[in-house]
């Protein structure tokens, strides 16, 4: 049955038809609720792995980092000489292009 039919009124509203039109569109509905909770479970599921990955990431990253402060400190001259030696590698080759 189509739209214009039913808004139109001219098909009995009570009639097995249009009973089963609604029965239809309702089972229509539950399966969109029940597909949309599964993507909400399944992307919450992402979400929770992801987080745990940051944290995993975050915690080696600041392992790195204060070992390679430590370093820094422990020798600054190494570190000076070092800085200057990648600074003058990066202008060379910036300035070939």
């Amino acid at each position: 049955m189509d739209r214009e039919t039913w808004e139109s009124g001219r098909v009995d509203r009570q009639s097995p038809q249009a009973r089963a039109g609604v029965a239809e569109a309702e089972v229509e509905a539950e399966v969109e609720a029940m597909e949309a909770m599964e993507a909400l479970e399944a992307a919450e599921s992402i979400e929770e792995r992801v987080q745990a990955g940051v944290d995993v990431a975050r915690v080696r990253l600041t392992a790195i980092n204060e070992r390679a402060v430590a370093a820094m400190r422990a020798h600054p001259g190494t570190t000076i000489l070092v800085a200057l030696g990648l600074g003058y590698l990066v202008g060379r080759m910036a300035s070939r292009r």
